[in-house]
């Protein structure tokens, strides 16, 4: 097993590659090429996980406010009942 691109074994290559066990510039030139694509393939792939996750983040921190405003919201409505329903109860004691 060689560590050399174009060699024909090792991460990528193999025996299956017959331009690959034969040696020469253009077999190694072809080897970067085909690392670099991958590595290009690789890198976009990350961009678009990342803008994907940027964007689940900002959708769910959307959903934190809006869920926040309806707890605040629900929460004076009710203070607003407690505060009616005691009033309502000492003017019945009042009335009787």
């Amino acid at each position: 097993m060689s560590d050399k691109p174009g060699s024909g074994d090792g991460v990528g290559g193999g025996r299956d590659r017959a331009i690959r066990s034969s040696n020469g510039s253009f077999v190694r030139m072809d080897a970067v090429n085909e690392d670099e694509y991958f590595y290009n393939q690789r890198k976009h792939q990350f961009k678009n996980i990342r803008e994907e996750m940027n964007s689940e983040l900002s959708f769910h921190e959307e959903q934190i406010t809006r869920h926040q405003e309806a707890i605040n919201r629900h929460k004076r409505i009710s203070t607003t009942w407690e505060s009616t329903n005691k009033e309502l109860s000492l003017q019945n004691l009042l009335s009787v």
